[in-house]
């Protein structure tokens, strides 16, 4: 398959051809990645005998596939059980930007990457009620209501999945931001 034609099926979503294209960058790294698409979510499966800067990763799969702008692809799936891992990982980092000399620089991106931390850590404790099979406490329901008034009404356990994704949602639209930020700082001053 040339090139080109790899490349618009991927656009139109196809799944093979997302794999083709990825695993043409990442093989050589030592990485396979695997993927398929279920009811409109891509699950992207990366292998490798060592294991590779995670944060690169994600960002390398989710530039990728935005990119591709495929209007069949609805959200990209994370696995819950990696969650752990990316959370702990970001807290460290945003721990320590926050005792940096750089987090007063600029407020708004500080900010901002608080709230992104802040998003993923509460879907981290919806993801650790769930998985411990935990009702979901008034507090928590509660922060959750009031930071995404369209999940009112909604019994939150019974809801999971779409409540971790209106979560994940929002923390994706904060990383763009900052992401943004980061790629034209001379605009932001």
């Amino acid at each position: 398959m040339t090139q080109p034609n790899l490349l618009e099926l991927a656009k139109q979503g196809d799944a093979q051809a997302i794999a083709s294209l990825m695993n043409r960058q990442l093989q050589p790294k030592g990485i396979t990645v695997k993927v398929a698409l279920k009811d409109a979510c891509l699950q992207i499966m990366l292998e490798s005998a060592q294991v590779p800067n995670q944060q690169a990763l994600v960002a390398f799969v989710r530039k990728g596939i935005v990119g591709l702008g495929a209007a069949s692809i609805e959200r990209v799936g994370v696995s819950y059980m990696d969650l752990p891992g990316v959370i702990t990982s970001a807290k460290l980092a945003t721990q320590l930007f926050e005792k940096s000399k750089d987090y007063h620089v600029c407020p708004y991106l500080s900010e901002l990457i608080k709230k992104n931390m802040f998003y993923y850590e509460l879907s981290f404790q919806c993801f650790h009620k769930r998985y411990e099979n935990y009702v979901f406490s008034t507090d928590l329901e509660e922060i959750i209501i009031n930071l995404f008034p369209e999940l009112k009404g909604k019994r939150l356990y019974i809801n999971f999945d779409s409540i971790v994704q209106t979560i994940w949602s929002k923390a994706a639209q904060c990383s763009d931001e900052i992401n943004e930020i980061l790629e034209f700082p001379n605009n932001n001053d």
